[in-house]
């Protein structure tokens, strides 16, 4: 289940009830351990549900859990008439949550996944996990060399970001407001904690999620990547606790 002491100060609740544009009722809240089975049978975070094989699957599980117990990542997951209708994966401390996957509990949940896996399937994983602490720390240095620099030229320093990682909608839920409805109880919490502005990765090619991003208030930065992997890097500036509630 979820540790709610680990969500405790996230001055979120827990779970409401959103009226999609069909009259409908979505509940929103919070994705457990439990859902985690349920996530993947229609989406694989970070991973083509269609390319998304076993070990796909393994570490898409890998990230769900590690959202799901982290201090300072969230799944919010939206559900309609007991079903799934899409979920938004975020997080304020991104290099928190890839230290977090070569931790003991982390090393714990791998080892209990090998019980019913291959072997091969288990390693793939624990690699996977070692390449993200890496990825933390080649960001961590390159942090500290843009801190570095910004205090030589008296620069202001970067404001405190918040991520959308992953974002998924049911087909047939689509176009009744679900992905909207997720985003904002996202950035809600992301705003809560301290978070001047989200900022995502979207593909240069889909069309719809970037028209989608920019109603919502996204800004397109900088295109990133290359080739098929190419992506804008949009960003929505959020206004500080205190002036959402002037």
């Amino acid at each position: 289940m979820l540790n709610y002491l680990n969500h405790c100060d996230t001055p979120r609740r827990m779970q409401s009830v959103r009226v999609l544009k069909d009259g409908r009722h979505m509940h929103v809240r919070l994705a457990t351990e439990a859902d985690i089975p349920v996530i993947l049978r229609q989406f694989c975070p970070g991973i083509s549900l269609a390319r998304c094989g076993q070990v796909g699957r393994a570490i898409g599980a890998f990230k769900s859990w590690l959202y799901i117990t982290s201090p300072c990542a969230w799944i919010f997951s939206g559900w309609v008439e007991g079903e799934l209708a899409g979920v938004v994966y975020c997080t304020d401390r991104p290099q928190a949550v890839r230290r977090a996957a070569l931790s003991p509990a982390a090393l714990r949940w791998i080892a209990k996944q090998l019980f019913g896996r291959k072997a091969l399937d288990g390693l793939r994983v624990l690699l996977w996990g070692l390449r993200q602490c890496l990825t933390t720390l080649a960001a961590r240095f390159r942090s500290h060399r843009r801190t570095a620099r910004d205090e030589r030229s008296h620069e202001p320093a970067d404001l405190r970001q918040g991520w959308v990682t992953d974002m998924w909608t049911s087909p047939a839920f689509r176009r009744l407001g679900v992905a909207q409805t997720l985003l904002h109880e996202a950035e809600e919490t992301l705003r809560a904690r301290g978070a001047r502005c989200v900022t995502l990765y979207v593909k240069r090619h889909n069309a719809d999620a970037i028209a989608l991003f920019s109603k919502s208030g996204y800004a397109k930065a900088r295109l990133v990547g290359s080739g098929s992997a190419e992506s804008w890097l949009m960003v929505k500036e959020l206004p500080c606790v205190n002036e959402a509630t002037q």
